[in-house]
């Protein structure tokens, strides 16, 4: 009995080995893997919250840290004329690009202190505009689709490029949309700051090109009453100041002559008695023959002077710069008139060397007795059909220096009578004395003085009409609506965010179903290294059991042995 009793210890020992046994057959069992995972169901449920809870934290993180654009949209339109074509009304030279300048800029930055949402050139960067016009989108559209045909030859396809080129062309349309983009992680520039922003802008820009470039002003010169300064003149001679007055008086009368050639300038109408231009030009010309020449003839009869040497040297200077003036008008007209004769000798040597050639035709004989006459295209009908397609040009040129000499030559006339009047003056000048004794000289000079006023007077007025007569032909001609823009979309406001909502959640998916495949597993992985520990136990256990019970009946046999052998 006692040496069976290891054996059943044996087997007592070995009973549960066998279920174990059974776990790691060479099959995978399905059964067994869903049994463990839902052991595991715990730890993979607080697992998973736990990642997404990570993942929930770290999104609000993010999207407080990132960068938010905001960008505001106004959308204009050019009204003056000359916009699609890159220039003012006034001809001078018109970019959008000037919308957005330094000087636009820097007025908007300063005026509503955006200093405090960054710097100048982080603002001047951050705003740009973008040509907007869907009609020439939806022809780019078509074309596209007529290009792509890939049957088309390559003659066919220079054709229609040049239909979308000309069709192009004529879609041209001054529309646009000025954009304020900004990239805000603290300081954030609130809507209406950004729509004014936008406005002031294109108001400044407006404002700036009217006053500095002359936008709604014709391109041509315009004397105003700066040029009128009484202190100045009555500081200088009697003589002088008079003198000066009538001078500035002829400048704008043909000052006056070049705004009349403006569309309109003949029926407009200004001030309070709705004066004309023709009638102020009547009227200046009234002031300097009856009130500026008789007041000089005074001066000259009555031999008042403050300073008579100085009022000679004065003179003297005139006469001098009349003859240099002479001079150098002579010298342009002889240039131009031999620039003129130059060019018909050439031109005659030409006709006479062509007329020297042969008579550019060639018999032809059909059969034996019959001929006939073509013309050949020889050079010299060919040098024919060239001066015949340059004649214009050369009319044209020659009508030009004609044109130049009759106006050099009308400048003489002129430089020729201001030469007699100084010259007049000048001999008068050498009987002029100071008559320090006569008793009238006071009465002579509150004569002369009150005279002087009126004719002043007269001539400012008569400025000051003009002035008005050429801005009020300019903003009737140029822009009736006395705007250069409109605004034709209202502003509009879009916010992206550097993590969109949609973007956020699709990540929160993926690390979602990422996560239950991944604990899932690690759950997996850990249940099986579990059970191989258990294994590996086991066998430890069955294995020293084994030698335990090998032990025991060693000793048990020992003791029979030695019995037997005493």
């Amino acid at each position: 009995m006692n040496k069976h009793e290891p054996r059943d210890e044996r087997s007592y020992a070995a009973q549960p080995v066998e279920p174990v046994a059974d776990v790691y057959d060479d099959e995978i069992s399905l059964r067994l893997l869903l049994r463990s995972i839902w052991l595991y169901r715990r730890v993979i449920g607080s697992v998973v919250a736990g990642v997404m809870a990570a993942f929930v934290v770290a999104a609000l993180v993010a999207s407080v840290t990132a960068p938010v654009e905001r960008m505001g949209t106004v959308g204009f339109r050019l009204l003056f004329d000359g916009a699609a074509q890159g220039r003012y009304p006034n001809e001078t030279p018109f970019s959008s690009a000037e919308i957005t300048s330094t000087p636009v800029l820097t007025e908007v930055f300063d005026a509503n202190g955006l200093d405090r949402f960054g710097l100048y050139e982080d603002f001047q960067n951050s705003i740009f505009m973008l040509q907007s016009n869907p009609e020439i989108d939806l022809l780019s559209y078509e074309y596209q689709i007529k290009l792509a045909d890939s049957r088309l030859t390559p003659v066919d396809r220079a054709r229609i490029e040049d239909e979308f080129q000309g069709k192009r062309e004529g879609l041209t349309d001054p529309r646009f949309t000025l954009n304020l983009r900004r990239d805000e992680r603290i300081a954030t520039m609130p809507p209406s700051l950004v729509s004014k922003v936008l406005d002031d802008t294109l108001a400044v820009w407006a404002r700036q090109a009217e006053e500095r470039k002359g936008a709604l002003l014709y391109d041509i010169p315009v004397l105003s009453s700066n040029i009128l300064r009484r202190d100045l003149l009555e500081a200088e001679d009697y003589l002088t100041g008079v003198d000066i007055l009538r001078l500035q008086a002829m400048r704008i009368i043909a000052n006056m002559a070049e705004i009349n050639t403006l569309p309109g300038a003949a029926l407009i109408r200004m001030g309070g008695d709705r004066g004309s231009l023709a009638e102020a030009r009547v009227q200046l010309e009234d002031i300097l023959r009856f009130q500026i020449q008789p007041l000089l003839g005074m001066i000259r009869v009555t031999r008042l002077s403050k300073n008579p040497s100085s009022l000679v040297l004065y003179i003297d200077d005139q006469l001098f710069q009349m003859r240099l003036e002479g001079e150098e008008a002579q010298k342009r007209v002889q240039a131009v008139q031999e620039a003129l004769r130059a060019y018909m000798l050439q031109k005659g040597a030409v006709a006479v060397a062509e007329s020297g050639s042969g008579s550019g035709e060639v018999t032809l004989g059909f059969g034996s007795g019959s001929q006939g006459m073509i013309p050949q295209l020889g050079e010299s009908f060919l040098d024919r059909l060239v001066e015949m397609s340059t004649m214009n040009s050369d009319i044209a040129y020659r009508q030009q220096l004609t044109d130049r000499i009759i106006v050099e030559r009308v400048a003489m006339a002129a430089l020729e009578r201001e030469q007699a009047y100084y010259e007049e003056i000048s001999r008068a000048l050498k009987e002029l004395e100071s008559p320090s004794g006569d008793v009238d000289r006071e009465d002579k000079l509150l004569s002369i003085e009150s005279r002087f006023e009126r004719a002043f007077d007269g001539v400012v007025a008569v400025v000051e009409q003009v002035n008005a007569i050429y801005e009020e032909l300019s903003t009737q001609n140029l822009n009736p609506t006395t705007l250069l823009y409109t605004v034709t979309t209202p502003f509009t406001m879009r916010t992206e965010h550097a993590l969109p909502v949609r973007t956020v959640a699709l990540y929160g998916m993926l690390v979602f179903m990422l996560s239950l495949f991944v604990v899932p597993l690690g759950c997996l992985v850990h249940s099986y290294f579990q059970r191989e520990i258990v294994h590996r136990e086991t066998e430890e256990q069955l294995a020293g059991r084994a030698l335990g019970g090998q032990s025991d009946g060693q000793r048990e046999e020992e003791p029979t042995e030695r019995t037997a052998s005493v």
